[in-house]
């Protein structure tokens, strides 16, 4: 795109492989030293002339789509969603909420005092409301183990543990195009749900209709990742919307479409490139290799 990109880290770039990809690296600290974190980046918007803020992790999106207007006033965009969409996004509660009446199936969620009235399905599965990557997560085999202290925390929320396969939809969206998706199952991922092997998924009805009403419902723009529950029968439960790219949002671009290139595309008031061949049924896998990076 003929951009320079700053990258910053928490950690110095001998630690960091991407921070011999960037033209500036910069150590800052960690974002949950808010003040410190957030005038760094300030520093770096006003020595650099940086147009646009894109966060990549959880604790990136909340912060800094909270903090937009400070940034907007140094003209500097931050390319997330307005703050009030981020937060209801990662509520989970409250994402079960909007949809359990809008005709897209979503997994069964409840408050524990309502679990065991309201459901009582065992195993089931114990998250935090705002969890992020399976982190706190518990799977409960007995109606005992919900007396359990750590449980009793107003943060958590229990739903059935259902069997299935996991399809995770990057999607992108605009103030005026429909919104544009590459699905793919995850053949394996790891305990923090990040895909390993994926297969790219043909659009079909109940796929494109699952994602029109999500859109619908939900008022995003740029890019997000949606998790769905495939079960046996076909269906599709709705798991978790995520304010931001999924981790394996390389698997799209390598599938035909590059969500990150129009995600800031869109930011930047530039031409977002509709949805073009796609590699239906392919399958893609990610590994692991070690470097030295020179300072």
């Amino acid at each position: 795109m003929g951009l320079e990109v700053v990258g910053v880290d928490m950690y110095p770039p001998a630690w960091v492989a991407t921070s011999a990809q960037v033209q500036v690296f910069a150590q800052v600290p960690p974002v949950l030293e808010s003040e410190a974190y957030e005038q760094a980046l300030v520093d770096l918007c006003r020595t650099h002339e940086v147009r646009v803020i894109l966060p990549l992790t959880d604790f990136e999106v909340d912060f800094l789509s909270s903090r937009a207007s400070r940034f907007e006033s140094l003209g500097v965009r931050v390319a997330t969603s307005k703050p009030d969409a981020v937060r209801m996004m990662r509520d989970k509660l409250a994402v079960h909420d909007c949809f359990q009446d809008s005709g897209l199936m979503v997994i069964p969620t409840y408050r524990r005092e309502r679990y065991l009235k309201d459901c009582n399905f065992f195993p089931c599965v114990a998250k935090r409301v705002d969890g992020r990557s399976s982190e706190g997560m518990f799977i409960l085999e007995d109606p005992v183990e919900l007396e359990l202290p750590k449980l009793k925390d107003e943060r958590y929320i229990f739903q059935p543990f259902l069997q299935g396969s996991v399809l995770v939809a990057d999607i992108l969206k605009t103030d005026t195009e429909k919104p544009i998706f590459v699905m793919r199952r995850e053949l394996t991922r790891t305990k923090s749900g990040a895909g390993i092997a994926v297969q790219i998924l043909q659009e079909n009805d109940v796929l494109v209709r699952s994602i029109a009403r999500l859109s619908d419902s939900l008022s995003f723009v740029g890019c997000i990742n949606v998790e769905f529950l495939c079960l046996s029968t076909g269906e599709l439960m709705l798991m978790d919307v995520n304010p931001r790219f999924s981790a394996g949002v390389a698997f799209s671009a390598l599938a035909g479409y590059n969500f990150v290139r129009n995600h800031m595309a869109y930011f930047l008031g530039q031409t977002v490139h509709s949805l073009g061949p796609i590699k239906y049924g392919e399958i893609f896998t990610r590994k692991y290799i070690e470097v030295t990076v020179r300072s």
